[in-house]
């Protein structure tokens, strides 16, 4: 038996179904997602930072 039952793909919606045994607790799971989304967005601005101190000109003293 494979775990996913069931999908669709578009350009604006995607959805996955699995074989569940028990309900997922909607609250838990956004919680665990939302975490997941913060540590990306962090690194996602310590990306940014990095690569935008490498692209700025040196300072040269005169």
């Amino acid at each position: 038996m494979s775990p996913v039952n069931g999908c669709s793909v578009t350009c604006n919606y995607a959805r996955l179904g699995f074989h569940m045994a028990a309900p997922l607790e909607k609250e838990v799971l956004a919680a665990e997602i939302g975490a997941v989304i913060a540590r990306i967005e962090k690194k996602s601005a310590m990306t940014r930072q990095v690569v935008l101190a490498f692209a700025e000109p040196p300072i040269r003293a005169n």
